[in-house]
């Protein structure tokens, strides 16, 4: 960008105009209250950028934030990872660089002062952030199921409770933490975002009713009601907001109170999971729509630093040759050593036997995406038993998922 404008840390004063230019830019606007309620707990001013035009009135046109968050990496370790979030720019200013500046600064004072290797983000739009580096490593589901599916002949569910708000949270939160290490992908949660989260204000809702819960000893379901009534009786749907388990039981009886809450013609989840057990869990699996669309968006900021935080599926040595344009730090020749403990990478002067760009490596980190399906697109190039070797180190059984949004 060559008009002139600078990029600096926020503070207090710069709050109101960065959510002005937050909600004109996605063109919504903000409840009463809400913003103080509910957002402002989770900021970290010190990481929030914004972007001025210091003439004629040093205003603001842009802005970029990022959360501390922490992340279960494959092998079930949780490691700290920069949320990328709150990311506008003024409609009357976009398409002139200033988020490529923004993405810019960010990005670089995550490598120099060493913080995390790892920024995640979810996309306005699907085509946006690859450019800087990002691949698409967590789609999400939208699931619909029409009610009273009957499971598979064997399946096994048992009676859950249904519990009130102030007696389901402390359970909730407890069972979400045990479930957290057995997935990649989900979050560690602190009082903020479980606030956020589980916010009922009146925003949220969408027409709904306020959170229900009901609880399994080994799981948990929160969802609303939006009800609707016709000529030929009750058609309400039954919006899941969150559900958890950590065994087939618990898995198999959450689903089966939801598929047959009372008045309830559809069951909508809107960020399931993709390898969600629902699907094997029914006799008519053409009764449920699953279409699933991207959802977290992951950069490897230090290649070196990144490799070494989650485990691997098998032992593998492989030479990979990446590109990085907006992170030059990373482009080269990696010696990768991988096995079932952990892994590093270290920069050699020899021939890659794969080539592949730094956001198609992102895309796979989290064993979402199979090399093999990006190098079915040329994305991934190289030599076949390599490529077929890296891929399986860096697969995992079930896909990652993350069942919120920031």
């Amino acid at each position: 960008m060559t008009a002139p404008f600078e990029i600096r840390t926020l503070t207090e004063a710069d709050v109101a105009t960065t959510v002005a230019i937050d909600e004109a830019a996605f063109g919504y606007q903000l409840g009463e209250g809400y913003f103080q309620q509910v957002n402002r707990p989770l900021w970290e001013l010190d990481r929030f950028i914004g972007a001025f035009e210091p003439a004629p009135e040093n205003e603001q046109v842009g802005a970029a934030g990022a959360y501390s968050m922490t992340m279960t990496f494959p092998g079930g370790r949780p490691h700290p990872v920069a949320g990328v979030t709150w990311v506008g720019v003024r409609p009357d200013r976009q398409r002139r660089g200033v988020l490529t500046a923004m993405m810019r600064h960010q990005l670089d004072d995550l490598h120099h002062a060493g913080r995390e290797p790892v920024a995640i983000l979810t996309a306005s739009e699907a085509s946006i952030y690859g450019r800087f580096g990002y691949g698409l490593a967590v789609d999400r589901v939208r699931l619909e199921a029409v009610s009273r599916l009957p499971f598979r002949p064997g399946v096994t569910a048992e009676p859950v409770r249904q519990v009130p708000r102030d007696r389901a949270m402390p359970l909730v939160r407890e069972l979400y933490a045990r479930a957290t290490p057995q997935v990649a992908g989900l979050m560690t949660r602190s009082d903020a975002v479980w606030n956020s989260l589980y916010s009922d204000h009146e925003s949220n809702r969408d027409g709904a009713t306020s959170l229900y819960f009901a609880v399994h000893d080994q799981g948990f379901v929160a969802y609303r009601i939006k009800d609707e009534w016709t000529d030929r009786g009750p058609a309400s749907t039954l919006i899941i907001h969150e559900i958890s388990a950590l065994t087939a039981v618990a898995w198999a009886s959450l689903w089966r109170h939801v598929l047959d809450y009372p008045l309830v013609r559809e069951v909508l989840y809107r960020r399931a999971w993709i390898d969600d057990p629902l699907r094997d869990l029914v006799v008519d699996v053409r009764a449920l729509r699953m279409p699933a669309t991207d959802h977290v968006w992951l950069r490897l900021v230090d290649l070196d630093r990144a490799m070494g935080l989650r485990t691997y599926r098998t032992s593998c040595s492989v030479t990979v040759g990446l590109t990085d344009a907006f992170c030059p730090w990373n482009a080269g020749t990696w010696q990768l050593e991988l096995d079932i403990e952990g892994g590093a990478a270290t920069k050699v002067p020899h021939d890659p036997q794969v080539r592949m760009d730094t956001s198609d490596l992102a895309a796979a980190f989290l064993g979402g995406p199979r090399l093999g399906r990006l190098a079915n697109a040329g994305r991934v190039v190289g030599d076949p038993g390599s490529i077929e070797t890296l891929a399986l180190a860096l697969s995992t059984p079930l896909g990652p998922w993350v069942p919120e949004g920031f």
